[in-house]
């Protein structure tokens, strides 16, 4: 009866360890979860600066527009020159828009990258959780068990010790 007691013990010390390592499994990946969730953090606050910049350039670039417009009404002798301006500022709003689609490209990038990891920390998070239930039920089972032993060892200790012999070989 002992020994079955003492496997039992050792079954419930051996699945308390194993949920303390499934404990710190679980702490690791949350911590890998938010270091990544960070470094996304990070990436969408550098789109959202790299965004604001080109917003203040855009305002410049309208306000040199309008200093364009105001020369061409005033001054139509330096057409010439206001026609090279325009072209160097058109040329910058086609390098903006290389930049806005090389911008949109790292978004998507990011997003299918967030996407990914998503997935797979749900599948990792949800194999987790099922050796959590199976360790649970287990644990139930052996604290079943322990109980019925307790409860058994209670009932039997005032019977002789030959009805113990006979219980013991049953």
């Amino acid at each position: 009866m002992d020994q079955g007691l003492t496997a039992l013990e050792n079954n419930y010390k051996r699945l308390d360890r194993s949920i303390k390592t499934i404990n710190i499994h679980l702490d690791v990946a949350g911590t890998f979860a938010d270091t990544r969730f960070n470094t996304i953090d990070t990436r969408f606050n550098t789109i959202n600066t790299r965004f604001n910049t080109i917003d203040t350039r855009f305002k410049a670039i309208d306000t040199r527009f309008n200093a364009i417009d105001t020369r061409f009404n005033t001054i139509d002798t330096r057409f010439k020159a206001i026609d090279t301006r325009f072209n160097a500022i058109d040329t910058r709003f086609n390098t903006i828009d290389t930049r806005f689609d090389a911008i949109d490209t790292r978004f998507n990038a990011i997003e299918m990258q967030l996407n990914k990891t998503t997935k797979v920390f749900q599948k990792r998070l949800d194999n987790v959780d099922a050796r959590l239930n199976q360790l649970c039920d287990n644990v139930d089972t052996i604290l079943m068990m322990l109980k019925q032993a307790e409860v058994r060892k209670q009932v039997y200790l005032p019977v002789k010790c030959e009805s113990l012999k006979l219980l013991s070989q049953n």
